[in-house]
């Protein structure tokens, strides 16, 4: 059986605030809602894509995403958010 595409998008840590200082308390929430949403996604057999700021994105090695694309400094998160389909 083929895997399921899931593109998983989490607006603090995929880039919601890449022209701004992240806030630290709204960044650990996020950041472990999107990793614990995409693990449990893989046990059920998808194929994980998301997008992950720039300013974190040494911690995408943690991520069990099939896909990870990395928001920096200036880009329009949501045109990269449109453009994953």
């Amino acid at each position: 059986m083929r895997k399921k595409n899931l593109f998983i998008f989490e607006f603090v840590s995929g880039g919601g605030f890449n022209q701004m200082q992240i806030p630290t308390s709204l960044f650990c929430e996020g950041y472990g809602m999107l990793k614990s949403i995409i693990l449990d996604f893989k046990k059920l057999d998808f194929k994980i894509s998301t997008l992950l700021d720039y300013r974190i994105f040494f911690l995408s090695s943690h991520l069990k995403a099939d896909k990870i694309k990395e928001t920096k400094v200036g880009d329009n998160f949501i045109k990269l958010f449109e453009d994953f389909f």
